[in-house]
């Protein structure tokens, strides 16, 4: 109980120094800033080699994750081969393949 207080605050502390940063970059705030990103999150510590049904990761392959997940959203923003939009639903389809994958893997071994 005490382990979940603490993670709780530093949570809370480490979103109030993301948002300091982040604000001024913008210029404002709203309330749909951040819409998405937990699935960007979600996608690439799957990617990153976690598995779904518990076990452990790797922060290595989380942050391999990222750079997969960066890198493919800034070269579908930069063609503009599709809709800025459409970016979660690709992120969406990634964590499929990607848990797909995971499973295939699993029932070989």
């Amino acid at each position: 109980r005490r382990t979940r207080l603490i993670s709780y605050a530093a949570l809370g502390i480490l979103v109030g120094i993301a948002t300091i940063m982040y604000v001024p970059r913008l210029g404002s705030a709203s309330a749909s800033t951040g819409v998405l990103w937990e699935l960007e999150a979600i996608a690439a510590v799957i990617i990153g080699g976690t598995v779904l049904k518990g076990g452990f990761g790797r922060v290595w392959g989380t942050v391999i994750g990222v750079l997969i997940l960066s890198l493919i959203g800034n070269i579908l923003n930069l063609t503009d081969f599709v809709s800025p939009y459409l970016n979660g639903a690709i992120q969406g389809v990634i964590i499929i393949l990607a848990v797909i994958l995971q499973r295939e893997r699993k029932a070989a071994t």
